[in-house]
C-alpha cells in the first residue's frame, strides 16, 4: 500500500460520504483499530475486525470497500470486486472504492472495466495523482502506450515526487524499446523509496530487457525480499530463468508465484512456456488452459496456448487459440502471425483465405504506418555502389542461416556494399560466420521500429531485404515504415508480407507459377535457377550405403516438425505402409521427446490400421546427429499444405530423395522447387494418388534407390540448389534491375 493509499484508508475512518447506515456504540473504535493494522499490512488482523464490525452494520460502505480491498490485497480478487461493488451502490461517488474497484478489476484482467472505474473516480476528483498512474498501468496492459505514458506522465506533474508513478513510466518505456529512459524512470522510482518492491520489479524488466542477467536477477530478488510473497517478482524471475536457459529454476520460480497468487493467469502461461521448452507439452497444455480458465480475457495466454497446441500437431485447435487471442485484443501482432502461419499448414484453407488474413494483419499494423513514410534522398544514379542491407531475426543456425551464407558470402564487393541488421537476443557460431562476411553489422534487436528506421534512413540503404517473413521476432512493422528507397521481402518468407511498403518478393517459376501474383502485395521476382541457395554444413555426415538392402525393408521418414503433419498427411502415409509390405515409418522432431505427444501419434497411425512396431518415433538431436538420423532412412516423404524446406535439402545432401505434393500456396512449393533444380522432376506428385503411385514405384527398384542414394549428394553439389556463385550473381542482377527501376522512377 502506497503512503497516499494509508493516508486515504485512515481517511476513511474519519469521512463519510451519501447514507451510511450508523454503528452501534464502540464501532468507530474498532474501526480504527483495524484500519491501523490494514495501514501496517497486518491483513489477516485488520479482515476479522471488518468482518466483525459488519455483522452489526451489514450495509455499510465503507467496511464492504474495506473488506473488499483487504481481499484484493490477499489475492482474491473476484471477491473484492463482489464486496467493493455492493459498497459503490450504497455510495456511488467513492472515489477510494472506485480506485480499488479500477486495481481488482485489472488483477482480474478485466482492462476495460478497470478503465471505466478509474475514469469515473478522475471525474470526481481529476487532480489524483494515483488514479492517473492506475489508469495508465491499465492502459499499458491494453498495449495503449501512448495513452499510458500520458496518464503517468500526468500523474507525476501533479505528484513528481511518486516512486510508483516513476516505476510504472519505467515499465512503459520498456514496452516501447526506450530502455535508456526507462531506467532512469526506474533508478529515480528507486531513489525516491528504496524501500518499493514495485520499483526495483520494474528496475529489474528493465534491465532485462537490455540482457543485463545479473542486475536484473539482483532486483527482483530484492522485489522479493521487500515483499516475500511477491507474486510478479516471482514470474518475472522465472522468465529471466527462462531466457537464460535455466528451466529448472524457472519452473521453480514460477511455482513459487502461484502459490502466493493461485488466481495468476500470468504466471499460468509462463509456466505452460516452461513445460513446453522443457518437453511437458501435455502439462504445458494444462496450465495455459488453466490461465484461460481464470482470465477468459487474456490475449497473450490464448496466444501462448495456440503455440503450444501447433507444436503439438493440433493445428484446428491451435488456429483458435490465436482467432481469441485476436479478439481478446487489438495488439497482438504476434498472435496474428502465428495465425497466418497456422493457417498454412491446415488442409482446406485456401489461398484466398489466406490473403485475405494476411491483408487484415497488415490494415492493423502496417497501414497505421505509412504516417511515417518519407522521401529517400538516396543518389538516383543506376551504375553506383549500393547499400544492400539484410534485416533478420535468423541470421544463426537456422533455416535462413543455410540459405543466407552463400549469398553474403559470394557478394561483389565492388558493386555492392552489405550491411546486416540483426534482430537477434542470442548469437551463436554459425552467426558468427555471417558476421564475418558483412561490411557492416547492427544489433536492432533493442530498437523500436522508429530507432531500427532512423538508423537504416542514417546508413542510406538504397535496396532493404526483409529474411524473416511472418514468424517469430520478424519487423515487417518498421519495413512499413519504408526506411529504404527499395524493399525487398526475401528468402525466411513463405507468403506475402502484405505491406503496401514492400516492393518485390523473391520466387520462382516453382514456387509461384505464372499466373498466381494476385496472391502477393508486392511484385514477384522470379529467380532463374531457383529461389534459394542452400550451402551444406561442413559437418554432415557422410552418405551411406541404401538401407534396405541390410533390413529387407523400406524405410520412409520425415524429420519435419509436428505440426505440418497432419491428419490428411496420416492417412497418405498411412496408405503407404499398407501398400508397400513390410515397409516401416520413421518420424523425428523434437516433441516427439514428449510420451504423452508421441502416444498420441501412435494412436492416431493405429487408429489409421498401422500398428506400433511400424512407426518409430526420435526427439530432439544435435544438428549432426538429425543429419545423422537419414542414415536410417531409404525414401523421404514431404508433409503437406506445407511442405518441407532445409529439411528436404538436408535429406538430399544425405543421399535421401523425398516424394513431394506440389501444393496451393508459396509454402507448399518449397520441396517442389528444390527437387526440380537437382533434376528430379519424377518425385513431385501433383496429387495424393500420384504421391502415393511415386511411393510404390520408388521403393520396387532397390538397386536403383541404392545407385540414385550413391550420386546424390554430387548430383546436388553441381545443381542450381548448391551453385552459391550463379545464384549470387542472379541474385545481385535481379538487385541492379530493382534499382534502375527505383532510379527511372525517382529522376
Amino acid at each position: 500500500m502506497s503512503r497516499q493509499q494509508k493516508r486515504k484508508t485512515a481517511r476513511l475512518a474519519k469521512k463519510r460520504r451519501g447514507a451510511t447506515p450508523p454503528f452501534s456504540g464502540g464501532v468507530p473504535a474498532a474501526l480504527a483499530e483495524a484500519i491501523g493494522h490494514h495501514s501496517a499490512g497486518r491483513l489477516d488482523e485488520a479482515e476479522r475486525i471488518y468482518q466483525r464490525i459488519q455483522k452489526q452494520a451489514p450495509d455499510n460502505p465503507d467496511v464492504l470497500h474495506l473488506l473488499g480491498y483487504v481481499a484484493h490485497q490477499k489475492g482474491d480478487s473476484r471477491r473484492a470486486v463482489s464486496l467493493i461493488r455492493k459498497s459503490l451502490k450504497r455510495q456511488p461517488e467513492g472515489i477510494e472504492a472506485l480506485n480499488n474497484l479500477g486495481l481488482a478489476l485489472c488483477a482480474l484482467g478485466k482492462l476495460e472495466e478497470a478503465e471505466e472505474s478509474f475514469h469515473k473516480a478522475m471525474a470526481l476528483s481529476p487532480d489524483v495523482a494515483d488514479l492517473h498512474n492506475n489508469l495508465g498501468t491499465v492502459l499499458q496492459e491494453q498495449g495503449k502506450l501512448d495513452k499510458a505514458e500520458t496518464s503517468v506522465r500526468r500523474a507525476l506533474e501533479i505528484n513528481s515526487g511518486s516512486a510508483e508513478a516513476w516505476s510504472n513510466l519505467g515499465g512503459i518505456l520498456r514496452e516501447r524499446k526506450h530502455y535508456k529512459q526507462a531506467a532512469e524512470a526506474c533508478i529515480k522510482a528507486v531513489e525516491l523509496n528504496a524501500s518499493l518492491p514495485g520499483a526495483h520489479n520494474n528496475l529489474g524488466l528493465v534491465f532485462m530487457a537490455l540482457r543485463e542477467w545479473d542486475k536484473a536477477e539482483k532486483h527482483f530478488n530484492r522485489a522479493i525480499g521487500l515483499k516475500l510473497d511477491h507474486a510478479e517478482a516471482f514470474n518475472n524471475l522465472a522468465r529471466l530463468f527462462s531466457r537464460t536457459d535455466r528451466l529448472k529454476d524457472a519452473e521453480a520460480c514460477v511455482r513459487r508465484a502461484l502459490e502466493f497468487r493461485p488466481d495468476y493467469a500470468a504466471a499460468y502461461t509462463k509456466l505452460g512456456n516452461i513445460l513446453k521448452r522443457l518437453g511437458r507439452l501435455d502439462e504445458a497444455e494444462a496450465a495455459a488452459r488453466r490461465a484461460m480458465e481464470l482470465n477468459p480475457d487474456y490475449a497473450e495466454g490464448y496466444n501462448s496456448l495456440g503455440m503450444i497446441l501447433v507444436v503439438q500437431g493440433k493445428g484446428e485447435e491451435a488456429a483458435e487459440a490465436f482467432r481469441m487471442a485476436i479478439a481478446c485484443q487489438s495488439e497482438t501482432i504476434y498472435a496474428h502471425t502465428n495465425l497466418i502461419l497456422t493457417l498454412h499448414y491446415l488442409p482446406g484453407v485456401t489461398r484466398e483465405g489466406i490473403y485475405e488474413e494476411v491483408c487484415r494483419w497488415s490494415a492493423e499494423y502496417g497501414a497505421p504506418q505509412a504516417e511515417f513514410m518519407r522521401t529517400h534522398d538516396n543518389s538516383p544514379d543506376p551504375e553506383r555502389r549500393l547499400k544492400i542491407g539484410y534485416v533478420s531475426a535468423d541470421m544463426k543456425q537456422h533455416p535462413v542461416g543455410f540459405f543466407f551464407l552463400p549469398v553474403i558470402s559470394n557478394v561483389d564487393r565492388k558493386q555492392f556494399e552489405v550491411f546486416c541488421y540483426a534482430n537477434m537476443a542470442r548469437e551463436d557460431d554459425f552467426t558468427g560466420r555471417i558476421r564475418a562476411h558483412a561490411d557492416h553489422w547492427r544489433d536492432i534487436s533493442l530498437m523500436s521500429d522508429e530507432e531500427a528506421a532512423q538508423t537504416i534512413r542514417a546508413d542510406k540503404i538504397d535496396i532493404l531485404i526483409e529474411l524473416t517473413g511472418h514468424a517469430a521476432d520478424h519487423r515487417l512493422v518498421m519495413f512499413a515504415r519504408k526506411p529504404a528507397p527499395v524493399q525487398v521481402l526475401g528468402c525466411g518468407h513463405y507468403c506475402t508480407s502484405g505491406l503496401d511498403a514492400m516492393d518485390y518478393i523473391l520466387s520462382d517459376a516453382t514456387e509461384t507459377p505464372e499466373g498466381e501474383d494476385q496472391w502477393f502485395s508486392e511484385t514477384v521476382v522470379r529467380m532463374p535457377h531457383g529461389n534459394v541457395c542452400y550451402g551444406p554444413p561442413d559437418y554432415a555426415p557422410d552418405v551411406n550405403s541404401l538401407p534396405a538392402l541390410e533390413n529387407g525393408y523400406v524405410t520412409f521418414g520425415c524429420c519435419n516438425n509436428l505440426a505440418k503433419i497432419n491428419g490428411q498427411v496420416m492417412s497418405l502415409w498411412a496408405d503407404i505402409l499398407k501398400a508397400i509390405p513390410d515397409s516401416r515409418l520413421s518420424l523425428r522432431t523434437n516433441t516427439l521427446d514428449d510420451e504423452a505427444t508421441a502416444q498420441r501419434v501412435h494412436d492416431q497411425f493405429e487408429g489409421l490400421g498401422i500398428t506400433p512396431e511400424r512407426v518409430a518415433l526420435a526427439g530432439e538431436a544435435p544438428h549432426e546427429a538429425f543429419m545423422a538420423h537419414y542414415h536410417e532412412i531409404d525414401i523421404a516423404l514431404d508433409p503437406f499444405p506445407y511442405s518441407g524446406g532445409l529439411t528436404t535439402c538436408e535429406a538430399l545432401w544425405m543421399g535421401v530423395p523425398v516424394i513431394s505434393m506440389v501444393g496451393e500456396t508459396f509454402a507448399g512449393r518449397h520441396s517442389a522447387s528444390h527437387l526440380r533444380n537437382v533434376g528430379l522432376d519424377d518425385w513431385v506428385a501433383e496429387k495424393a494418388g500420384e504421391y502415393l503411385a511415386l511411393a510404390e514405384k520408388h521403393s520396387r527398384d532397390l538397386g536403383e534407390l541404392a545407385e540414385l542414394r550413391a550420386s546424390l549428394r554430387e548430383r546436388m553439389a553441381t545443381s542450381p540448389l548448391c551453385d552459391d556463385g550463379r545464384y549470387t550473381r542472379d541474385l545481385e542482377a535481379v538487385y541492379r534491375q530493382m534499382w534502375r527501376e527505383w532510379c527511372d522512377t525517382a529522376s
